[in-house]
């Protein structure tokens, strides 16, 4: 017997495409993810991650509010970036993610290596970013 549950429909944008913005201020990078990450378009997601990690900001802040659905392969990208912050002594935050991927981020123990914020103001307050 599964635990699996449908999305609720009212999360799901079917076919939504994938927007990525990204903007600098300070030493803050924000990446503002839109729509769905799924694998045929998640490689765009994992580079816009690395290029902002690599520019070393003191803060990483990707706003997930937006985002409707990730693939696992999404995650990986997140993942990926979060190690190269911690090279870069960079902090990776996700902001606002909707109770489908806190879930997401909670069964796969995820939630407990990324620092979570409702806003980009206490994400940049915890990094002593602004």
């Amino acid at each position: 017997m599964s635990d699996a549950r449908p999305i609720p429909a009212d999360l799901v944008q079917p076919d939504a495409p994938l927007q990525i913005e990204m903007s600098e201020h300070g030493s803050t990078v924000l990446i503002k993810v839109s729509g769905m990450a799924a694998v045929e378009v998640v490689g765009q997601f994992s580079r816009a991650l690395q290029e902002a990690a690599a520019r070393k900001p003191r803060l990483l802040a990707v706003d997930l509010s937006g985002l409707s659905f990730i693939s696992s392969t999404g995650l990986g990208g997140i993942v990926a970036a979060h190690v190269t912050c911690r090279k870069n002594d960079t902090l990776l935050c996700l902001i606002n993610p909707k109770p489908f991927l806190r879930e997401i981020l909670d069964l796969t123990k995820l939630s407990s290596l990324f620092e979570i914020c409702d806003t980009v103001a206490e994400a940049e307050q915890l990094a002593g970013a602004g």
